[in-house]
């Protein structure tokens, strides 16, 4: 059987969550989303977002700028650029019944905070991020540094 996930994309303002319309961006994946192999899909985004602009590299024709790593669709599009044909763009935030794993992508202009969440019991029943636990620790991507710390 599948291990589904889905991961929500969530600009970040001056702290906060922005949970509106516009804001935020949600992609299913069908298989294999344990954190074992969706990890590497979030670092290999950052790294190439990363990169866009350095001499040397296949990017070295773009410019990734602050604005573009707080712009949940920008952000997404990248996710699926790393992992082709295996995410789906959803049209709401509602979460499938379904899933194992919950990934929540918070971005802003300074960088990245991904935490892995799993269904608490009653999940299966009502599918709603409060019905959900975090699982491992929190992940965090920055401007000027490689990787996730």
């Amino acid at each position: 059987m599948s291990t589904r996930c889905q991961v929500q994309v969530v600009r970040v303002k001056d702290g906060l969550e922005a949970w509106i319309d516009g804001e935020t961006r949600t992609l299913y994946h069908h298989s294999d989303g344990y954190p074992d192999h969706m990890l590497p899909v979030f670092e290999r985004a950052w790294e190439q977002m990363s990169a866009l602009g350095e001499k040397g590299t296949p990017f070295e024709k773009y410019r990734c700028n602050e604005y573009q790593l707080d712009r949940p669709g920008y952000v997404a599009g990248w996710l699926c650029t790393v992992d082709p044909g295996r995410f789906e763009p959803e049209n709401t935030p509602s979460l499938h019944a379904d899933i194992e794993y919950l990934y929540v992508l918070e971005v802003s202009g300074k960088g990245w905070t991904l935490r892995t969440l799993e269904p608490k019991s009653g999940f299966w029943d009502d599918p709603k991020l409060e019905n959900m636990k975090r699982s491992g620790k929190m992940r965090t991507f920055k401007l000027n540094g490689k990787g996730a710390a």
